[in-house]
């Protein structure tokens, strides 16, 4: 194939080479964003995860009558795919209990998991009730903020 002398453009070869090109270009571009989009998607899972798992753990923690044995259950909610299952089991240290929180999402046969786990010994932690208003700490009449201002000597 001779081109004539003086026409411009390309031939049809050049184009479908062109093309060819280009298409394997856009084909890997895409995947690379699939692939960016499904590990996004994991990543918030992941942090719902933990954050639901934190929550969970902090509940059984802070319960007056922690007492060794498992539990297990399903959030409610739009946190619904998320399955937890705690286990407080006693330690080589007497008196202290270690609490593993463990959140699972996905298929049975294919599910992710997250693990928190503590120690703590039982009847230590105490939650205190907000201070009375009659405190002077609570007040700040501790602090010299009472109800008269302080007087300047002068």
């Amino acid at each position: 194939m001779r081109r004539a002398r003086g026409r411009l453009g390309f031939t049809l070869l050049e184009v479908l080479v062109a093309l060819a090109v280009l298409g394997i270009g856009l084909t890997g571009v895409l995947q690379l964003v699939a692939q960016s989009q499904r590990q996004a998607a994991d990543d918030r899972a992941r942090a719902s995860a933990l954050r639901l798992a934190e929550s969970r753990l902090n509940e059984v923690v802070l319960d007056p009558e922690l007492t060794t044995g498992e539990e297990q259950g399903q959030f409610e909610g739009e946190d619904q795919a998320y399955r937890w299952h705690s286990i407080i089991e006693p330690t080589e240290t007497e008196g202290l209990l270690r609490v593993r929180m463990v959140v699972a999402w996905g298929a049975e046969d294919a599910a992710r998991e997250v693990e928190l786990s503590t120690c703590l010994a039982p009847g230590v932690l105490q939650i205190n009730p907000p201070l009375p208003a009659t405190d002077p700490f609570a007040t700040g009449e501790a602090a010299g903020l009472g109800a008269d201002p302080p007087v300047a000597n002068g």
